[in-house]
């Protein structure tokens, strides 16, 4: 019914990066390390996550069903990144800077499956608007910015979020009128005043 924040708040957020000239040279900085990842002598930011995620994709095809448990990736990720550079390359790592690929090589399929009612659950509630259409435009970026980063476990920012997350999308009691079926408007009331309950 408010599908118009869903629209509106992303794209007043991507306005206001696109303004930072902050943000446009960390894109741009970005955008050249992609190309220089075989040849740089040193480490970068992109550089490191095109190293980390193909490698965390050969670990979760060695273990698709349950993946190497919570907190496994790291000694796991050790073992076959040292098998395969020796330069910055080899450098360990903790996280998968990818959210989907942290759930996956860790839980495997259970674990993708509690994620995914995860998901489903949040778009299933009920919040008036226009909380919900703002809880809803929070949670998309939060899914975004997550193909880059472990935002759901990494971040203290994660915690905050999904505070602000759960305040915005939580349901309206419904107790209210529904435990008032004996409820009667006192004599002479108006059509607004409170009702009292019968005996």
């Amino acid at each position: 019914q408010r599908w118009w924040v869903l629209v509106l708040i992303p794209l007043a957020g991507t306005l206001a990066l696109a303004s930072s000239p902050m943000v446009r040279e960390r894109f741009t900085q970005a955008y050249g390390e992609l190309g220089t990842v075989q040849t740089s002598p040193s480490e970068t930011s992109m550089g490191l996550r095109l190293i980390i995620w193909p490698t965390t994709l050969d670990l979760i095809a060695e273990r698709p069903v349950l993946g190497y448990g919570v907190g496994g990736f790291a000694p796991a990720y050790a073992r076959l990144i040292h098998q395969r550079y020796s330069d910055w390359r080899a450098a360990e790592a903790k996280d998968t800077h990818n959210q989907y690929l942290h759930v996956m090589v860790e839980a495997g399929i259970p674990g993708v499956l509690a994620f995914l009612v995860f998901v489903y659950g949040v778009l299933r509630q009920r919040a008036p608007p226009p909380y919900r259409g703002v809880g809803l435009a929070l949670f998309a970026a939060w899914l975004t910015t997550s193909l880059l980063n472990s935002h759901f476990q990494t971040f203290a920012e994660a915690h905050l979020l999904g505070l602000v997350l759960g305040v915005l999308m939580a349901a309206p009691d419904a107790t209210g009128d529904a435990d008032c079926g004996n409820c009667q408007a006192a004599p002479g009331a108006s059509p607004g005043a409170p009702a009292n309950i019968a005996a």
